[in-house]
């Protein structure tokens, strides 16, 4: 399946170091893992911490990713999600 390209996102600054095309996988992600865009706690107020952990791929030498199982996440809430983010926060 080819890759789709979302398309180039308006207000991005001139030289900026990210790419102005943007895959699909950067906003649909994976729901299972939480990653993407649409996929993010912080949109709904929640900061998740350790989810992730990192190890060692002994044959290849690179880092892999594995999810923690979620009774060891640490999930704090930001705001509560009927109210969106506090004013401060707002742009």
């Amino acid at each position: 399946m080819p890759r789709q390209e979302i398309g180039c996102y308006e207000g991005t600054p001139k030289g900026s170091p990210s790419p102005t095309v943007k895959r699909s996988s950067t906003i649909h992600g994976c729901p299972k893992r939480g990653v993407g865009i649409l996929n993010n706690e912080l949109y709904v107020g929640r900061l998740a911490w350790n989810r992730l952990r990192y190890l060692k791929d002994p044959d290849t030498g690179r880092r892999v990713s594995r999810l923690n199982p979620d009774s060891e996440w640490v999930i704090q809430e930001v705001w509560d999600a009927g109210e969106g983010p506090p004013a401060s926060a707002r742009l």
